[in-house]
């Protein structure tokens, strides 16, 4: 089963390892209130950047056994279908 928690948790360690200066920040709330900012738009972690997370076949499949976070999505963006 795919753990969505744990692919989002290394996707983010990758993109920090991989294109964050840390020395650029003055303090870890600075850091992460930028991570929030710019993964937020990255579709490499969440899908919501211009391109697509993945297809729909494999959306299903990730999405296959991690249906509680997909209800939590869904009640936290206020959808009702």
């Amino acid at each position: 089963m795919y753990n969505y928690l744990e692919a989002m948790k290394q996707d983010i360690i990758n993109y920090i390892r991989d294109e964050v200066t840390t020395t650029d920040f003055t303090d870890i709330e600075e850091l992460r209130e930028r991570l929030e900012d710019d993964l937020w738009i990255d579709s490499t972690i969440t899908g919501n950047g211009g391109d697509s997370y993945a297809d729909n076949e494999t959306s299903k499949e990730y999405i296959n056994g991690n249906e509680n976070l997909l209800k939590e999505a869904l009640i936290e963006f206020c959808v009702d279908k």
